[in-house]
């Protein structure tokens, strides 16, 4: 099988919780660039004012970590014309994302200084809380840098952009009157939910790459605290997926034996686990559990009769069956 290195590019930096995505050539998803951020943020906003800024500054065999007026980090990285699809542009977007999760007084200066109206503080906080953090930019740099100039055999160098030194082709838009509801808070729950009944659809199908896709997806959204106890916290989440999950395998047609034993081994196993990364291990097992599940027992289609049969042969073939 030929290896593409864009995607496995993409899929690499998926798995940091960051956006990642190709503009196509005739601007159709730039938008995508800042998940819609300016559009909902500004009227008539033009995103071809970041196209340009890309055709003017994204290289060839460069990778530019650019820092924009909403303290916000992006990596723009220029792909070879050999590896590019014949839609596609050679411009690769990696980002939005900080490497803290911004304190409600820096978020108030953001908006002073951009003119933003104290009533949307909300909705600017909501849009914060959905940035993935990067704790260490330098070293997600580096493997992004390392692992493009592997992929597509050049020597990739970095440019940086910081905010004291925006060129004058920056990538703020000449149109920036503030929508009078930007509905940024709205948005992100939205974006949220559709991400999540996605995963659920593809656990449902069997379809472990596009579930653990959406659910690589679904974590980079900030979802409120229930507790102050970090750990208790991700714990209430992994119960959550898990109850997501067997609702999914439910819809597609799966026994409730099968669905309960697996529930309770992963409850069991969530209550007894005191560590974070030891939880988030869990969670992306039980998206792949639950997808062979699917995949192995899924009767959703058949008629109920054919369902009993198929169950009562699962259930009793250690035993003499006959027709009856």
């Amino acid at each position: 099988m030929e290896l593409n290195c864009v995607d496995l590019l993409q899929k690499t930096i998926t798995a940091f919780n960051v956006n990642v995505a190709v503009l196509q050539k005739d601007g159709s998803n730039l938008q995508i660039i800042d998940n819609g951020f300016r559009m909902r943020l500004f009227e008539d906003y033009d995103y071809n004012t970041i196209y340009e800024f890309l055709k003017l500054w994204t290289k060839p065999c460069t990778l530019i970590r650019f820092f924009d007026e909403f303290k916000l980090t992006y990596i723009f990285l220029h792909i070879p014309e050999e590896f590019m699809n014949e839609d596609s542009s050679p411009f690769m977007v990696i980002g939005p994302f900080s490497d803290m999760r911004i304190p409600f007084e820096e978020i108030h200066q953001i908006m002073q200084k951009n003119n933003i109206p104290d009533q949307s503080f909300m909705d600017m906080s909501a849009f914060y809380a959905s940035i993935p953090v990067i704790s260490n930019i330098n070293t997600f740099e580096c493997t992004i840098l390392n692992l493009a100039s592997g992929l597509f055999g050049q020597d990739y160098r970095i440019v940086y952009f910081p905010e004291y030194n925006i060129p004058s082709h920056d990538i703020s838009g000449k149109m920036k009157k503030l929508r009078e509801n930007p509905e940024l808070a709205s948005a992100s729950i939205e974006e949220r939910y559709y991400v999540e009944n996605q995963m659920l659809d593809a656990v449902s199908a069997g379809d472990y790459n596009r579930a653990h896709s959406c659910h690589q997806k679904f974590i980079t959204y900030y979802i409120h605290p229930r507790t102050d106890n970090i750990l208790r916290n991700t714990q209430n989440f992994s119960i959550i997926l898990n109850t997501l999950c067997r609702k999914a395998a439910e819809q597609a047609g799966i026994h409730p034996l099968y669905i309960d034993e697996l529930s309770t081994k992963f409850a069991i196993l969530i209550n007894k686990t005191y560590s974070i990364r030891e939880l988030n291990a869990i969670s992306n097992d039980i998206i792949h559990k639950y997808c062979l599940l699917v995949k192995n027992h899924a009767l959703k289609g058949y008629s109920p009769v054919t369902k009993e049969i198929i169950s009562y042969i699962d259930f009793h073939y250690m035993e003499e069956l006959n027709l009856n």
